[in-house]
């Protein structure tokens, strides 16, 4: 493809009526804006579900060391569905 037709190829897109709307900006902005709503939003669920890996540890770590490989089997189900949650803090086991 030539510079020329190229050229002429984007005269021709910026000479649509889209290319001049201020709407499209505003659209443009809203949209910026909600996504970093959205971005700080997640931030603060996953905080609030932080998991305190040393209990974790130290639960599978006892389990294994009385033998109770069941228990240490299911040491992470376990955090999945037993964790407290309190926000800004992390997670502990019940």
């Amino acid at each position: 493809m030539n510079t020329s037709a190229a050229e002429g190829l984007v005269q021709r897109l910026l000479s649509l009526p889209v290319f001049r709307s201020e709407w499209l900006l505003w659209l443009l902005l809203g949209l910026s804006f909600l996504s970093i709503a959205v971005m700080v939003e997640r931030w603060f669920y996953y905080r609030g579900r932080k998991v305190n890996f040393e209990a974790v540890k130290s639960e599978f770590t006892k389990d294994l060391h009385k033998g109770d490989d069941d228990g240490a089997a299911n040491c992470g189900q376990a955090q999945r569905h037993g964790v407290q949650r309190h926000p800004g803090r992390p997670a502990q086991l019940r």
